[in-house]
C-alpha cells in the first residue's frame, strides 16, 4: 500500500470513528426504558448546537420539530434510543414569539423494531423547579390559546402552522410516547370540522405505546354544522378508518373540565387497546379495529356540537379487529347526552368474537341505549355479569345481529322500562328490577362501589349461572388478563388524581367467581376470597403493598 493510500485509509477510519461517536447518545437515566449511551436530552434552556447527550448539554428542540437544526437535525433516532424531555418546560406550537417555538407540526419519522422501541419521554428526576415546584411534573406541549369553557368564542388567538395539529406518528411503529401534557388547542372552523384539529395524529401507526398523557384545555369558535359535529380530538387515526394494529393507550387522562366538554372527542378511529385510563368532560370515542377496552372510567360525557349528534362513549366504527375482543372492568357514569347516545356500540366482523363483562353503567342520560350490537353479519357477542342502571325507560340493549349472535347472561338491569332489551337478544339468567326495588335492597349509586349487593339475601346473590366456559375461551384466545378478570368480579376501573392529573389503579379487592352458581351482575358477594393481581415488574414494591393490605393493579411499564 502506498503512503497516499495509507493516509486515505487512516482518514476514512477517523471519519467513521467520528461519525460513530457523533451518532452515539449520552448515558440514559435510571428508570428510562432505553439503556446505555443511547439517550438525547431536550430542555427549554438548551440549544440545538449542543451535543444533546446529557442533561447539562440539552437541545432546544427534538428531531422532527420544524425548528430542529444543527446537531439536533443530524441525528436519526433508531430502536433502543431515548429522547428525554425536561419536566415542567413548555414547547410552543402557536405563539411564534415564545421560546422554544416548535415551528409547526412535529413530524415523527422514525421506527423502532420489535422488542426495541424508541422511547420519547421523561426522566422524573429532571425537571424545572420554577415550573414544577418541589416535585416532577410533565413537559408541556401548548398551542398557547387561553383556557375557556365558553362555546361562543369569536376567534382563536393562535393556530398551529400546517393544519392545526400538534404531533403526527402517522405510519410509524415500535415507539413509546410517555408522560406529556397537551393543552391550548383552539379550533376555528365553523362549518363541519370533522376531526381536523388534533393533539396527536396516529393514523396507520402500529405496535406502539402511548401512556401517562394528560389532555385538556381545548377551545373552539362556535360552529353551525347541522346534526353531526366532530370537532377537536386528542387522537386522530385517519378519516378513512385507521389501520392501527397493536397500538396501546394506557394511563391516559382526558379532562375537559377547563374546556368546552362538548367541543372535543378522545379518539377518532384507532382504539386498538385502551386500558387503565380516565376520560371525563368529553364527547366522543370513535374507534376502528377495536380489540380491548378495560379498566377505564368514563364520566361527564356530552353530546358534541348542537346536541343532535351521537355522543357515544365507545363506538367501534366497524368492523372490529379480527379475533377476540374484550371489554371489561369499565365504569361509565354521569353522562349528559340527549341526542341518541350509545354507551358501547360494537360492530364485530365476520371473524370477531366479543366478550363484554364486569362493566357498570349508571346515571346515564335519557337518550339512546347502553349496549348496541350493529348488524354486520359478524361473529357472536357474549354480554354477561354487568350492571346497567337507568332512571328512565331507555333501551338498555339493542341486538341487531339476530338471536344466534348476541347472548346475555347474568346481567343486572335496573330500569323503569319493561322492555329493556329487544327480542333479537338471546337471553338467559338475567335480572330486571325497578329502581325502587333495587334501592330497597341497598343497590344505590351512593355506595362506595355503586349498585353492589349489601347482603347475602340480595336478589343478585347466587341467582346466576356459572359461565366459566367463557373465561376458558378468553384464555384460549390468548387474553390472559381478560381471562383472569372473567373469573372474578369487577376491579371497579381506576380513579382520577386531580392534583397530578394522573390515574391510580389501586382498585377494590376483587372476589373470585365460585365453582357453583355465580351472582348476577357486576359484583360477586361476599368478599371472602379475593383474587390477587399478577405481580408487576417491581416485585419488592408489590410485596410491600401486600404487607400493608393495599392490593395494587398490574402497572405495565
Amino acid at each position: 500500500m502506498t503512503a497516499r493510500l495509507l493516509r486515505i485509509a487512516i482518514l476514512l477510519v477517523c471519519i467513521f470513528i467520528a461519525r460513530s461517536a457523533f451518532a452515539a447518545g449520552g448515558l440514559c437515566p435510571s428508570g428510562v426504558p432505553a439503556k446505555g449511551n443511547n439517550c438525547y436530552f431536550i430542555a427549554a434552556t438548551g440549544a440545538d448546537t449542543n451535543s444533546g447527550t446529557s442533561e447539562s448539554s440539552p437541545w432546544l428542540h427534538a428531531p422532527g420539530m420544524p425548528k430542529c437544526s444543527n446537531t439536533c437535525a443530524g441525528v436519526t433516532p433508531s430502536g433502543g434510543q431515548g429522547l428525554i424531555f425536561r419536566g415542567g418546560d413548555t414547547w410552543h406550537f402557536g405563539n411564534s414569539s415564545a421560546t422554544p417555538y416548535v415551528g409547526g407540526l412535529w413530524r415523527w419519522l422514525w421506527n423502532g423494531s420489535s422488542g426495541n422501541n424508541i422511547y420519547i419521554g421523561v426522566d422524573q428526576s429532571w425537571y424545572n423547579s420554577s415550573s414544577c415546584g418541589s416535585s416532577w411534573c410533565r413537559p408541556i406541549m401548548s398551542g398557547d390559546n387561553p383556557l375557556s369553557t365558553s362555546t361562543t368564542l369569536s376567534g382563536c388567538a393562535y393556530q398551529v402552522p400546517g393544519g392545526n395539529n400538534f404531533v403526527t406518528f402517522a405510519n410509524r411503529s415500535y415507539f413509546t410516547f410517555d408522560n406529556f401534557e397537551f393543552t391550548g388547542l383552539c379550533q376555528k372552523s365553523t362549518g363541519s370540522p370533522f376531526a381536523q384539529d388534533v393533539y396527536i395524529s396516529d393514523g396507520s401507526a402500529n405496535h406502539a405505546l402511548f401512556k401517562h398523557i394528560y389532555f385538556h384545555g381545548w377551545t373552539h369558535v362556535k360552529f353551525n354544522c347541522g346534526s353531526q359535529c366532530f370537532n377537536a380530538f386528542m387522537f386522530e387515526g385517519g378519516q378513512g378508518g385507521g389501520k392501527q394494529i397493536g397500538l396501546q393507550y394506557q394511563y391516559i387522562v382526558m379532562d375537559g373540565s377547563d374546556s368546552d366538554p362538548a367541543g372535543a372527542g378522545m379518539f377518532y378511529t384507532g382504539m386498538y387497546d385502551v386500558s387503565y385510563s380516565v376520560f371525563r368532560y368529553g364527547a366522543q370515542m370513535i374507534g376502528s379495529l377495536c380489540h380491548a377496552f378495560h379498566d377505564n372510567l368514563v364520566e361527564y360525557w356530552y353530546d358534541p356540537g348542537d346536541g343532535a349528534a351521537h355522543g357515544n362513549v365507545v363506538e367501534c366504527l366497524g368492523p372490529e379487529a379480527p379475533g377476540t375482543g374484550a371489554y371489561y372492568n369499565n365504569v361509565v357514569r354521569h353522562t349528559n347526552a340527549s341526542g341518541g347516545q350509545v354507551n358501547f356500540w360494537l360492530e364485530p366482523g365476520t371473524s370477531t368474537t366479543d366478550y363484554f363483562f364486569n362493566n357498570l353503567f349508571y346515571d346515564i342520560g335519557p337518550a339512546g341505549n347502553y349496549f348496541n350490537i350493529q348488524n354486520r353479519g359478524g361473529g357472536p357477542v357474549y354480554a354477561f355479569n354487568s350492571t346497567l342502571q337507568s332512571s328512565n325507560s331507555a333501551s338498555l340493549m339493542e341486538c341487531q345481529g339476530g338471536p344466534s349472535l348476541t347472548h346475555a347472561y347474568n346481567m343486572h338491569f335496573i330500569t323503569e322500562g319493561s322492555t329493556f332489551y329487544n327480542g333479537r337478544c338471546s337471553t338467559a339468567t338475567n335480572l330486571r328490577q325497578s329502581n325502587s326495588a333495587a334501592k330497597g335492597q341497598g343497590y344505590t349509586a351512593t355506595e362506595t362501589y355503586a349498585y353492589s349487593p349489601t347482603s347475602a339475601g340480595n336478589s343478585t346473590v347466587g341467582t346466576g349461572t356459572n359461565e366459566q366456559s367463557l373465561c376458558t375461551a378468553l384464555s384460549g384466545a390468548g387474553l390472559s388478563d381478560a381471562a383472569t378478570a372473567c373469573q372474578s368480579d369487577t376491579r371497579y376501573a381506576c380513579v382520577y388524581k386531580s392534583t397530578s392529573h394522573s390515574v391510580t389503579c389501586a382498585a377494590r379487592a376483587v372476589v373470585a367467581r365460585p365453582t357453583t352458581a355465580w351472582d348476577v351482575g357486576t359484583f360477586q358477594y361476599p368478599g371472602t376470597q379475593a383474587s390477587l393481581p399478577s405481580p408487576p415488574e417491581n416485585i419488592i414494591t408489590w410485596f410491600s403493598n401486600q404487607a400493608s393490605q393495599s392490593l395494587q393493579q398490574p402497572h405495565p411499564n
